[in-house]
């Protein structure tokens, strides 16, 4: 197996005379000194993504690389450079280590590269590299997400961050949701619940250890992700108050579905279904699809459905199929429309934590903390360095 690097082109123009080493260099300017040294292949042609750009990458090109690295006396060390290091120079080589019979994992999940599809779906043809347009969507979501977890780490450390919150009557409080919703955390069910101020509540407790500040809070008591029929909000208009006449939100958290899961609501439509009939994961696609639209530079965050405890009756098991539907296929939707719709996955079910609740479903103050200890665990996951 060989050595396959990527760099910038300027990090090894004093390196390209060493003939020990092979030197594939991707421009959109023409030659420079040391490219007619033999192991140096000099390819000019831009980083465009259309096939019918008048300096896009063609199977000519393509050709060339093949015959210069499989070349009788190639050097065992190889160096794949163009202007950036990122987005050419990562498809090639990401197609040569297929070749070699290498792993291209680690370029696509790294956020350091941005390999060009156009460029990589043409070198692995020329190098009889099986790739399907499924492998390469594939490949391009990873890339995508890594991309994202990047940038979410580096504002996790920035403060002031403007958070909003879109969520059921777990995430209500008396006064910090729109005058016309239906609320949960008024007097009498905080009392009964120990909480003793907004502080109490999960959303507020994570905001505030986030550094961060509210934007709005759009959570309705009875809200679920698809349309009860009982007169209730559906997530997708409460999505349209995500923001105050003066400021947009930055990170949107989302923590939905539990209605969902205890009216049984289908989760995904199969052969046997017959329309009209709504879907729980085609909605909260198509409620993550519209936050794009509203909001197109906010973060959106996507918490999966924990379970829950009761308080003073240890003996209380929770219903894992209350309404028919086992709760993971819910949290499998939630998981796979994030994923889908590029959006930031808080896999809180993954932690482990059940929360404390009044009923089975609306938390405690306790259960509040567990919440909030749930999305702080998730959420410092992603500040964690990506593993390839």
């Amino acid at each position: 197996m060989r050595s396959i690097n990527i760099s910038p082109i300027r990090a090894v123009l004093q390196e390209m005379s060493d003939s020990t080493t092979d030197f594939i260099i991707c421009s959109s300017e023409r030659s420079m000194d040391g490219s007619t040294l033999p192991n140096v292949l000099w390819l000019q042609f831009a980083d465009a993504a259309d096939a019918e750009h008048p300096l896009a990458f063609s199977k000519e090109e393509a050709e060339k690389v093949v015959d210069f690295f499989r070349r009788v006396g190639h050097n065992k060390e190889v160096f794949v450079c163009c202007d950036a290091g990122e987005s050419r120079s990562a498809a090639i080589a990401a197609a040569l280590l297929l070749s070699d019979g290498q792993s291209d994992e680690g370029i696509w999940r790294s956020a350091e590269y941005h390999p060009n599809p156009l460029v990589f779906g043409i070198m692995c043809r020329a190098l009889g590299v099986q790739m399907t347009e499924i492998d390469l969507v594939q490949r391009k979501k990873v890339n995508d997400r890594a991309l994202c977890m990047a940038i979410v780490q580096k504002r996790l450390t920035m403060t002031g961050e403007l958070i909003s919150i879109l969520g059921d009557s777990i995430s209500t409080y008396e006064g910090y949701n729109p005058e016309d919703y239906s609320v949960f955390y008024t007097g009498e069910q905080c009392e009964k619940s120990g909480l003793r101020s907004v502080e109490d509540t999960w959303w507020f407790q994570v905001i505030h250890q986030l550094n961060g500040r509210l934007c709005a809070n759009s959570s309705f008591s009875g809200c679920g992700v698809i349309d009860s029929g009982f007169g209730d909000l559906t997530a997708e208009k409460q999505a349209r108050r995500l923001h105050t006449p003066e400021e947009d939100p930055e990170w949107i958290f989302i923590y939905l579905g539990t209605n969902d899961f205890a009216r049984g609501v289908p989760v995904f439509k199969s052969r046997r279904d017959a329309y009209p009939m709504a879907y729980f994961f085609d909605n909260y696609q198509e409620m993550l699809m519209r936050l794009h639209g509203m909001y197109p530079n906010a973060y959106i965050f996507c918490g999966t459905i924990m379970r829950t405890t009761l308080r003073d009756r240890p003996d209380w098991t929770f219903p894992n199929a209350f309404g028919g539907t086992p709760l993971e296929r819910y949290n499998e939707m939630i998981r796979r429309a994030a994923e889908w719709e590029k959006c930031i996955l808080v896999d809180l079910e993954a932690t482990g934590l059940r929360y404390e609740t009044l009923d089975g479903v609306h938390p405690t103050a306790e259960g509040h903390k567990t919440i909030a200890q749930a999305w702080l665990q998730s959420i410092q996951e992603l500040n964690k360095p990506a593993s390839n």
